[in-house]
C-alpha cells in the first residue's frame, strides 16, 4: 500500500509511505470474517518512507506495482530547471517486497512471538528515487503503470497521454 498523507494545512505532505498489510495465520477461510477471523492483521506496518517534494497546488498522482515498483509525479524539479515555479518529476524506486508469509487458510503452528520479531524487525527507511521523466509545467494529471510489461502513461491536463517504457 503507497500512501500520501494529507492535511488539516493547505500545504502539501512531502512524503510517501509504503505499508505491508499482513496476512493474518490464524484466519480460517471455512468461517465467517467478523472481528474474531480477519484475514489479515491490523494495523498495517509501514515497510518505507519515500521523500517525494510537492509545491502548494501542484499535481500529484502515484501507484505501485503488484512487485513492488512504486512510480509517482512530484515537484522535485531543481536538479533540472533550479527553483522554477514550474515543473514535474516522474520518479521511481523498487520497494521491499510484502512479507512471504504461509498462508494456509487454518488456525497455522506459527509462533506469534517469532512473527512479531520479524515484522519490529523491519525498519522504515527514506531512500532516494530515481528519476524516469520531467516536465517544464506542470500538465501531468494521471499515472499508470503495467509492471510485468514495463510501460508507464502520463496522463495531461489537455488531454494527451505520454507512453514510456523501462527495464
Amino acid at each position: 500500500m503507497l500512501i500520501r498523507f494529507g492535511s488539516g494545512f493547505p500545504w502539501p505532505i512531502n512524503l510517501l509511505h509504503r505499508f505491508d498489510i499482513i496476512p493474518n495465520t490464524h484466519f480460517i477461510s471455512t468461517q465467517p470474517i467478523d472481528q474474531t477471523n480477519l484475514p489479515y492483521r491490523f494495523p498495517p506496518v509501514v515497510r518505507q518512507t519515500i521523500a517525494s517534494p510537492l509545491r502548494l497546488f501542484a499535481q500529484t498522482d502515484m501507484v505501485l506495482g503488484p512487485h513492488g515498483t512504486a512510480v509517482w509525479i512530484d515537484s522535485h524539479t531543481e536538479d533540472q530547471f533550479g527553483h522554477a515555479e514550474q515543473g514535474q518529476r516522474l520518479a521511481a524506486r523498487m520497494t521491499a517486497g510484502v512479507l512471504e508469509s504461509s498462508f494456509t487458510g487454518d488456525a497455522g503452528e506459527e509462533d506469534d512471538e517469532d512473527e512479531e520479531q520479524e515484522i519490529s524487525d523491519s525498519i522504515a527507511t527514506t531512500m532516494a528515487a530515481s528519476v524516469m521523466s520531467w516536465n517544464e509545467v506542470d500538465s501531468w494529471v494521471k499515472l499508470a503503470m503495467d509492471e510485468e510489461e514495463g510501460k508507464i502513461a502520463l496522463g495531461d491536463r489537455e488531454g494527451g497521454i505520454t507512453l514510456l517504457s523501462y527495464v
